[in-house]
């Protein structure tokens, strides 16, 4: 039952009985015979409606339920079924804005090699740029995605996972050089030989990609995609695409394994924060390893 108070919360009298259209089985409890409950469906992790993220003391979507209580206000859902062609092609834009940020570095780096320094730098401030702009124009899907910091334990778990996909994703490489007989990529070489410091590289490898990647994938390209193929199949998906985008065939294999990884964080949790923690972890164990020569 929705109480005075979660009804003031999504602009409803006390008394009024709203319709959900989302019908959110997932918490209430069956009642058999008039009984008390007697079974409990497990909780969504997302509304199957309008696809935010379902938080714990929900009885209903807010979102859903204010569009049915009040028809003539405008739809306060990030996003909206009307139309299959409009929700690919907002992920996809994004995604392909990304891409082309890193596409073009490494066209530019391919036509001056002595600048690679400066391409990294630049490439690092276009994808942080991207996504802070498609932030801002799309402030009413981004609002629900950062609301929810999750629990105290899911950051102990994300630390604890970016360990784990960094020792696999550290195995997976040395076997991959090992048996093509290719040189090993040091992330910091080109930054350090142009002067910039620990610092920057911290920055552009670990502090960059945290945020910037996190939001876009974890936060608008999966939640977008989970409304078309539903959770799984955005999971999956979404992995590929960021695996796709670091343009680095070596590097394939555990990009894949680290996607999935943090997108069954995002689902499982219900909050981006873990998974802006666990990316961190991976990258900074990375950072340290060859600051160490390891």
């Amino acid at each position: 039952m929705t109480d005075a108070g979660d009804l003031e919360n999504v602009g409803l009298r006390p008394g009024s009985r709203p319709t959900a259209p989302c019908a959110q089985q997932g918490a209430h409890d069956q009642i058999v015979d008039g009984g008390p409950a007697s079974t409990t469906l497990p909780q969504p992790k997302f509304c199957t409606r309008c696809g935010r993220p379902w938080q714990p003391y929900w009885a209903e979507c807010p979102c859903c339920t204010t569009l049915v209580a009040t028809p003539a206000e405008p739809n306060p859902c990030p996003i909206r079924l009307d139309g299959a062609s409009s929700l690919y092609r907002r992920p996809l834009t994004l995604y392909f804005a990304l891409l082309a940020a890193s596409a073009i570095a490494i066209i530019a780096y391919r036509l001056s090699p002595s600048s690679e320094a400066h391409v990294e730098v630049i490439a690092s401030a276009a994808i942080a740029a991207v996504t802070a702009i498609w932030a801002v124009f799309s402030f009413s899907q981004v609002r629900p995605v950062l609301a929810n910091p999750g629990r105290f334990w899911h950051y102990p778990l994300a630390i604890g996972l970016g360990i784990a996909t960094w020792g696999l994703s550290s195995l997976a490489v040395f076997a991959l050089t090992s048996l093509l007989d290719i040189e090993t990529l040091v992330l910091s070489d080109s930054l350090l030989q142009a002067g910039y410091g620990w610092a920057m590289v911290m920055l552009i490898y670990c502090v960059q990609p945290a945020i910037a990647e996190e939001l876009a994938f974890r936060g608008f390209i999966l939640e977008d995609l989970s409304t078309l193929l539903g959770l799984r199949s955005a999971v999956v998906v979404s992995s590929l695409l960021f695996m796709v985008l670091h343009l680095a065939p070596v590097n394939f294999p555990h990009l894949l394994v680290v996607g999935l990884v943090l997108g069954i964080l995002r689902v499982r949790t219900a909050s981006l924060y873990p998974c802006v923690v666990m990316h961190f972890t991976h990258n900074l164990l990375v950072i340290i390893g060859e600051m160490g020569g390891w």
